[in-house]
């Protein structure tokens, strides 16, 4: 197959880190895949890096003002921000396929209605983002769920997984998070759980990984937990740094589809997080995690301490999830899956060129 993948935002986010893995399996497996995203991106720096061509996305692109070959298929990731021109330039392209990654407002989500007679599949990230779509009135047989994928064949997984093993023996017990919010809301629960859990055990250490704000070590100071707490910044060496955490704790209270949360699972670390759309659809409370209502720091506390205190269940808990994302987000299983997809959008009988309005 032809393929061309199109993400409009710079940001390196969940939708960046989902078109480039994706598309270098699809490669592996004998497909022509290009990436349209803008040009000083992260993304487009990476497909470069990994020999996946790249088209740039520019700002008159947004309104249909390029040029496009014909793609077998013509794959949108979470692209609020292109206007209804481009993608029915596209639509005349290829069959368009588009992927709702986010969990995004019903405002965003009836957005997609309007181009649905330009799409062939609309692709949920999770079950909650599929009821999004489906109560905006998409209808139920152009909605599938894919789940996100996430990569442990490139970069340093293996080596991370033999240093946390090698570090289990000699290191205090970490609990870490990662989180960009610029709000500072979930950095400030974070602290509020540490906290908590310091109250009843000083021994456990903690780790923030993302926004370095000097507000952040104000809070930690007012909390009295500053000595308690390591700040290492936004980092781009993610399996060393889940490979030093003994839990991983998502401290928000946003329905999301979190990244650094699948990390961590893949790195075989325990996760608590809260009982929240998106973030709590793949884990199985007490099975492959720890679910807590959201905010609620003593539950969280509650958590934590337990696992602290009862090692064995923490791993078992562990083992589950790390064994869950290998068997249903490797990147292997989920590019087969939109390969899948792809072969059933082609079969479908509907040219998508006809559909074009």
């Amino acid at each position: 197959m032809k393929i061309l993948k199109i993400v409009d935002n710079a940001a390196w986010d969940i939708n960046s880190y989902q078109a480039l893995h994706l598309s270098l399996q699809l490669v592996k497996k004998g497909h022509t895949v290009v990436v349209m995203c803008p040009k000083d991106s992260r993304l487009a720096g990476e497909c470069l890096k990994y020999r996946v061509p790249v088209k740039p996305f520019t700002l008159a692109a947004r309104f249909g003002l390029f040029e496009l070959q014909d793609y077998d298929i013509i794959h949108l990731y979470n692209t609020c921000g292109i206007g209804r021109l481009t993608i029915k330039k596209a639509a005349a392209h290829g069959r368009i396929v588009y992927s709702q990654l986010r969990l995004d407002s019903m405002a965003a989500m009836m957005k997609l209605k309007s181009i649905e007679h330009l799409a062939v599949k609309f692709l949920a990230s999770c079950p909650t983002v599929r009821e999004d779509m489906l109560a905006a009135g998409l209808p139920a047989d152009k909605v599938s769920v894919l789940p996100p994928c996430i990569n442990t064949s490139l970069g340093r997984w293996e080596s991370a997984m033999l240093i946390k093993r090698m570090m289990a023996v000699k290191k205090e017990f970490q609990i870490g998070t990662v989180s960009m919010d610029k709000t500072l809301l979930d950095q400030g629960l974070f602290l509020r759980i540490a906290r908590a859990v310091l109250d009843r055990d000083p021994s456990l250490s903690f780790t923030l990984v993302g926004l370095k704000d000097e507000r952040i070590r104000k809070l930690a100071r007012n909390l009295e937990i500053s000595h308690k707490l390591d700040m290492l910044g936004e980092r781009t060496d993610m399996p060393e740094v889940m490979a030093m955490l003994n839990i991983y704790v998502k401290a928000t209270m946003k329905e999301e589809i979190s990244m650094s949360l699948m990390e961590a699972q893949a790195s075989g670390v325990t996760c608590v997080i809260p009982r929240l759309r998106g973030l709590s659809d793949y884990t199985v409370h007490e099975t492959t995690g720890l679910l807590v209502p959201p905010g609620d720091t003593e539950s969280y506390a509650a958590a934590i301490l337990g696992l602290a205190d009862d090692r064995g269940s923490a791993e078992s808990l562990a083992k589950a999830a790390y064994e869950s994302v290998d068997h249903n987000m490797s990147v292997e299983v989920v590019a087969n899956l939109l390969e899948a997809h792809y072969e059933d959008a082609l079969s479908s009988g509907w040219p998508a060129q006809n559909q074009v309005q």
